[in-house]
């Protein structure tokens, strides 16, 4: 009784304030104009991966296979996949606590950051898709500005609505957002799995 419909998120940089912007891209139809982007986003994340994996080996007795071996079924390689491989060898009981703090969080010893595209070239790729483009979580990013900048030049069709992490006082400039421009709306549960500190049900949104 689920519709499934195809669609990427794609991160990329605001270069006014240096701030992540999630763009969503729902049923394009050109996907392929998608792949320069999400292959320069696989390598980059892979190169910092390779780089924490290499820090994380020489502080802790795991090899490099163990963490890879968690990263097999995905395109690249995350910090959950390093986390994973020491809570298997009980170096901590959880994915998101002071370890990963110690190691991943803002000025952690092992953290290698990514180069993430600029959002309006992404922006013009998503477009080119074909697709329905969404600015994802505005007020996760405070990404509002740069979305009334992507909306005055067509670059998006919509704002994600409804997200779990949407604080209430931030409603009045989603609202103003979506009726200044009439974009479409969505909503979404961000869900992550157990990939995160603070899971979410699917369908909550």
């Amino acid at each position: 009784g689920l519709t499934v419909i195809p669609g990427v998120e794609l991160s990329s940089i605001d270069p006014d304030t240096g701030r992540k912007v999630h763009l969503l891209v729902y049923a394009p139809v050109y996907p392929e104009a998608l792949e320069p982007h999400c292959s320069l986003l696989a390598r980059r994340r892979r190169q910092a991966g390779e780089e924490m994996i290499g820090l994380v080996c020489a502080r802790y007795p795991i090899r490099k296979e163990q963490i890879l071996a968690q990263a097999a079924q995905s395109g690249t390689i995350y910090r959950v996949h390093i986390m994973r491989a020491l809570m298997e060898l009980g170096w901590t009981d959880s994915i998101y606590g002071s370890l990963y703090s110690e190691l991943f969080g803002k000025n952690g010893s092992c953290r290698r950051g990514v180069e993430y595209p600029d959002v309006y070239r992404t922006a013009r790729a998503a477009r080119e898709s074909g697709g329905a483009v969404i600015l994802a979580h505005p007020g996760v990013y405070q990404s509002f500005a740069v979305g009334r900048c992507l909306a005055q030049q067509g670059l998006i069709d919509g704002l994600e609505l409804r997200y779990p992490r949407r604080k209430p006082e931030e409603i009045p400039l989603h609202d103003e957002l979506v009726s200044e421009y009439r974009l479409l709306t969505t909503g979404g549960t961000d869900f992550h799995g157990w990939y995160t500190a603070h899971p979410w049900p699917i369908g909550r949104c």
